[in-house]
């Protein structure tokens, strides 16, 4: 039986998509119109044709999808297996080497995920005070490409709370989801967590092309992170907003948690045409002690780890 096309999510998100600075979509044309109205008129196009359009991107990119919907895409290349949204195909979601090396950052395929894990030497700097198999709150599991590095440098217990069905479906299915995985609302988890239960968290949850959502980024649910976490701590935000107004309230927000507050900037490899000029990683570090990340062992569990490093500072 011959293969149906996978890419008809993909495609309406190109023809949909436009890049804030040009204006155009990632093909290069005018916008379709909406993404709902661009997959309804794929469905119109035979078959044979999306296919056609798959074979072209496995010879040009390297691309071979392995699974693709309405709204999200799995694709494979060169070793690296990644999640899409088809309504911002701009972005990588999230992608990780099937060698189980750390999450990429460079390559077509390469994602801030992997910035994230800045997390692990942030939290290792107190040594022996922390804790033998720390307790990790993610929100915005997406295809969990971060838990497995936080069990292999910390052995780390993970939660990974992920709203949409058909994201922890494929998470278990196409990815490593070696954590506790379960749906809902990543602030009501906060709420129902009990004070001192973790000694990470990280904030990795988009809504409508602003990362995080709302509902996560304001001072009343980082002042319940601060909450729940024990010390020393670390809190790590994934912030992808489309003005500076937008970062300086986030950023500002993040001060309840407590601690010392820092920003990292997106490598140059993240950089390039249609990225936004307001994503950062935010992270809070609780505890008596200033971390150090430059020449720390456990950057081996950062992609390109000294370049992230280039780009920290402190708030």
């Amino acid at each position: 039986m011959a293969r149906l096309s996978r890419c008809r999510g993909y495609l309406a998100g190109l023809q949909s998509w436009v890049s804030p600075r040009t204006r155009q979509t990632l093909l290069g044309g005018e916008p379709f119109g909406s993404f709902d109205h661009a997959y309804d008129a794929l469905g119109g196009v035979a078959d044979a044709d999306l296919l056609a359009f798959e074979a072209d991107l496995k010879s040009t990119r390297g691309w071979e999808f392995r699974y693709g919907s309405r709204n999200w895409s799995v694709v494979e290349a060169d070793g690296v297996r990644a999640l899409l949204n088809n309504a911002a195909p701009q972005t990588v979601q999230s992608s990780i080497r099937l060698d189980g090396g750390p999450p990429p950052l460079s390559g077509p395929l390469g994602s801030a995920v992997g910035g994230l894990g800045l997390c692990v030497p942030l939290y290792a700097a107190w040594g022996q005070r922390v804790a033998a198999n720390p307790s990790v709150l993610l929100l915005g599991g997406g295809g969990c490409a971060l838990p497995p590095v936080l069990r292999r440098a910390l052995g780390a217990t993970v939660t990974a709370v992920e709203p949409d069905d058909e994201v922890r479906s494929i998470a278990c299915e196409y990815f490593d989801a070696s954590c506790e995985l379960v749906g809902g609302c990543g602030a009501e988890a906060v709420a129902k967590a009990r004070d001192g239960s973790f000694d990470i968290v990280v904030v990795d949850a988009a809504e409508g092309g602003n990362a995080p959502p709302d509902a996560l980024a304001s001072p009343a649910f980082f002042a319940d992170v601060g909450r729940v976490l024990t010390e020393p701590a670390v809190l790590a935000v994934n912030v992808v907003a489309r003005d500076a107004e937008t970062l300086a309230r986030v950023r500002d927000a993040t001060a309840c948690v407590g601690g010392a507050r820092y920003e990292c900037e997106l490598p140059a490899p993240l950089v390039a045409e249609g990225s936004s000029d307001f994503a950062r990683l935010l992270f809070a570090v609780r505890g008596d002690a200033l971390p150090s990340l430059a020449g720390h062992p456990l950057l081996a569990h950062v992609d390109e780890g000294e370049m992230w490093v280039q780009g920290f500072r402190r708030l």
